[in-house]
């Protein structure tokens, strides 16, 4: 006889509905736990080859650890208003969006939050949401990352919060990075970013200060949205700079002055975000074309 397995939060590890303490399990939580499972055999497949095997589970480990964590936190109501849409740009991880949206349900400053799938082969849902909070945003076309900021240009918010999908923070976490922005929204704020040599930008800076280019996880301002859209224009930004990445360079000219890194302690990245064919950076052109559009930037445009 086939018996369903499930994937605790906890741990990861399959456990036998005949350990639950409920036996009469609705078909919604059966599929709920099957989409888990499927979830869980899909991190395992979705391995970095510059990671050991070993390296690899223990990254899984770590997200179900964050997990555990962020799930003891309780969600805000569907009726809750917080300042902030939050943004999740998804590309070939379906696996790690329900356990972004949960975190960002439980942050107080976020109010609403948008989920885009900008891979076409990936629109089938993993999950269905049960917050009205949550909207689903479905393409017929593959979409870039220069077109999720043009996308929220309608959207009604003061402030936003963008993600990818490679990248965990809790509740509280999330909330500080809102705060800083709030705090001093004269330009845009995150937690990692990359500084600038005269030729090559150097990554993965997560110490506080200012630095010249954010990525991967920030939050900014409506008028810091408005001025990535008239930037974009003034630089006659073209597909293969939308391709390969320049949009946070924009977004980081976008304010008054250079963007900061809030301190907000340690997060987890998910064990492929650096797997090739999945992780755009590790394209052959990405970081040639990227640092070439920093100088471009530098060459026609000052910060104001």
């Amino acid at each position: 006889m086939c018996r369903t397995l499930r994937v605790t939060a906890a741990k990861g590890l399959p456990v036998h509905p005949d350990r639950m303490k409920d036996h009469d399990l609705a078909a919604r939580d059966q599929k709920r736990y099957r989409t888990d499972m499927k979830a869980f055999l899909r991190r395992l497949a979705m391995k970095d080859d510059r990671l050991t095997l070993k390296e690899h589970l223990q990254g899984i480990a770590n997200f179900y650890r964050w997990q555990q964590k962020m799930l003891t936190v309780p969600r805000l109501p569907d009726s809750h208003t917080g300042a902030f849409t939050a943004y999740v740009s998804g590309y070939l991880r379906p696996q790690n969006t329900r356990a972004l949206v949960e975190s960002l349900l439980r942050t107080p400053s976020v109010g609403r939050v948008i989920v885009s799938e900008n891979k076409p082969s990936c629109l089938k849902r993993w999950w269905t949401a049960d917050s009205p909070r949550v909207t689903f945003l479905q393409h017929a076309e593959e979409q870039n990352c220069h077109q999720r900021f043009l996308h929220l240009m309608h959207v009604p918010s003061d402030f936003f919060l963008m993600t990818d999908d490679d990248i965990f923070l809790r509740p509280d976490q999330l909330e500080q990075l809102c705060k800083a922005l709030k705090k001093q929204p004269s330009s845009p704020k995150g937690i990692c970013g990359q500084r600038w040599d005269g030729t090559v930008l150097h990554s993965n800076l997560r110490s506080m200060g200012e630095v010249d280019v954010l990525n991967r996880l920030y939050v900014f301002t409506k008028n810091h949205l408005s001025s990535y859209v008239a930037l974009s224009k003034k630089l006659s930004v073209d597909s293969s700079w939308e391709n390969h990445g320049a949009d946070d360079i924009i977004l980081s000219y976008s304010g008054s002055g250079r963007p900061h890194i809030v301190d907000i302690g340690d997060c987890v990245d998910c064990t492929s975000q650096g797997q090739a064919g999945t992780a755009q950076w590790r394209g052959a052109s990405f970081m040639k074309d990227r640092n070439a559009a920093f100088a471009k930037i530098l060459r026609d445009h000052t910060r104001s």
